[in-house]
Order: structure tokens, then sequence, then C-alpha cells
């Protein structure tokens, strides 16, 4: 995995770390950032963040309604 600053990233790690401290999956961030879930995990990954426990989809589900 490559740490090198990306200028062309579709998303920041502020979008991600925000919308994955909500509470929501990896793919509907993936899909609210119009980027692959698997880039959304690898950035996880590099800033030391773990996923968010999507077993209780609550947030997720008032975020699509």
């Amino acid at each position: 995995m490559s740490n090198v600053y990306r200028a062309n990233r579709k998303a920041s790690d502020a979008d991600i770390i925000r919308l994955n401290s909500v509470g929501l999956s990896l793919s509907t961030i993936a899909k609210q950032l119009d980027c692959h879930p698997t880039t959304i995990t690898l950035r996880l990954k590099a800033l030391n963040i773990a996923p968010a426990d999507t077993r209780r989809t609550f947030m997720e589900d008032i975020f699509l309604s």
C-alpha cells in the first residue's frame, strides 16, 4: 500500500472519517463519495481507523431514507 499523497483523490480523509464515525457501512460511504469500497477500506487502514461496526444499521437506515 502506498502512503503517497495523491492530489486527484475523489474523497478527502475528513469525509471518510466523518461518515465512518456516524456508523455507515463501507459500501454506503463508497457510494456517497463515488469510489470503490476497497478504496475506503485501504484509506481507513492507512489512517489506523477501524471500520464502523455495521451490525446495527440504524444510522444507515436514517441516512438512506
